[in-house]
């Protein structure tokens, strides 16, 4: 994720396409009707989906709807979906009457605790059951939420599919040779192929910000969302047409690719290395760590494996995050970061993966780190507050 000081213009967002309302039929076979019927519609005399449709709600959900008939009355029908490469399997119950003709509907929330990221991919099937245990399934199939406020083009080179409205393909072409050239720049520190994605690009603030999960009030006022990366399911959220941001949410992917999805990489080095990635880094973050500096009020390494809450230090972890991660590459090579991206890949953890390929934990590489901006060593800085707390 990118994040900028509100006095940054120019950032990154999501797209979406227009998806109102998929209807699909499946109508029984010739000579397979009997001659029960229920008003005008003649029963099948097997269980039968007839209908199948799905009505976009963007922000707030998808309703899925499954019609179904057979000759015995129709107990359930669930519809069982999941995301890109079967995660987040799940299924739910559709609502509706019993009887031997049925309309079912299901609400798919996608919003707060639910969040799905417009431009995802969602596999879904239904299974229908009768009350005599028969039971019919349709074929999977895979459709994508969108957001529907916008009409979307798209873009397209090898692994990567850009999306954009209002804007000139020209602007599209330019972001996505910056995507290819991030790929290439970062081989020799990250490795790994960078996996199918897709970059959705908004105009402004106000358009990303409904894509975008829930945030506190707080950070939404002080903090721009210049992108987001999803990758267990191959999309970025980007605003603007901004090279940089492009760069960054890509390395991110890239990262991704090469630990894996199951692992978790401390946040100050997979952000320090998205920042690397940027040509022209945000001018706040160079800012937010001079003063830092300065003033002798650095964030603790032990307590960067994570994204700061407050606002405030958030653009100081992303310029410390960068100049932690920039010292190891320029002091130690590009093969070490690669080394210790694999270690993590094996399962260690940040001081195993450190001791490992560097020869010192997180409090040395601290302590290293600070000798070269001309600090003292972490260690006494709180050395005479541990005094104080043990009345020695």
């Amino acid at each position: 994720m990118r994040k900028l000081s509100l006095a940054i213009v120019g950032l990154t967002l999501l797209l979406l396409g227009t998806m109102a309302l998929l209807l699909v039929s499946r109508p029984w076979e010739q000579g397979a009707s009997s001659k029960e019927t229920h008003g005008d519609f003649q029963i099948p005399k097997e269980l039968t989906f007839v209908t199948t449709g799905i009505e976009n709600q963007f922000p707030e959900g998808m309703v899925f709807t499954a019609e179904v008939a057979g000759p015995e009355e129709i107990e359930e029908i669930a519809m069982h979906y999941s995301l890109k490469d079967g995660s987040r399997s799940a299924y739910g119950y559709l609502d509706f009457e019993p009887s031997k003709k049925v309309v079912g509907t299901y609400y798919l929330k996608t919003k707060g605790n639910y969040y799905l990221p417009p431009g995802v991919d969602i596999t879904y099937y239904y299974v229908a059951k009768d009350k005599v245990g028969n039971e019919v399934q349709t074929e999977p199939r895979v459709i994508t939420y969108l957001d529907n406020r916008f009409v979307w083009q798209g873009l397209e080179e090898g692994p990567v599919k850009i999306f954009w409205h209002d804007g000139p393909r020209s602007s599209a072409q330019s972001l996505l040779q910056s995507t290819m050239d991030t790929v290439k720049k970062m081989d020799d520190l990250v490795g790994g192929q960078l996996s199918p994605v897709k970059l959705y690009i908004y105009n402004s603030k106000p358009e990303i910000d409904v894509a975008l999960p829930l945030q506190s009030q707080t950070s939404r006022r002080e903090l721009i969302t210049a992108g987001q990366t999803f990758a267990d399911v191959g999309l970025i959220l980007m605003l603007e047409f901004d090279g940089d941001t492009a760069s960054h949410e890509i390395t991110h992917l890239l990262v991704d690719n090469a630990v894996g999805h199951a692992v978790k990489v401390p946040d100050w080095l997979n952000e320090g290395l998205a920042v690397y990635a940027e040509k022209s880094p945000a001018r706040e973050y160079t800012l937010a760590l001079n003063e830092a500096i300065k003033n002798n009020t650095l964030l603790p390494l032990k307590g960067m494996s994570s994204r700061p809450g407050k606002p405030e230090d958030v653009i100081l972890f992303y310029g410390q995050s960068h100049s932690l991660v920039r010292f190891l590459i320029e002091n130690y090579g590009s093969a070490k970061m690669k080394e210790l991206l694999g270690v993590f890949r094996g399962g260690s953890q940040e001081d195993e993966a450190l001791l490992r390929v560097y020869g010192f934990d997180r409090s040395g590489l601290e302590n290293e780190w600070r000798a070269r901006l001309g600090l003292e060593p972490r260690s006494k800085l709180m050395a005479p507050a541990l005094s104080a707390a043990t009345g020695t």
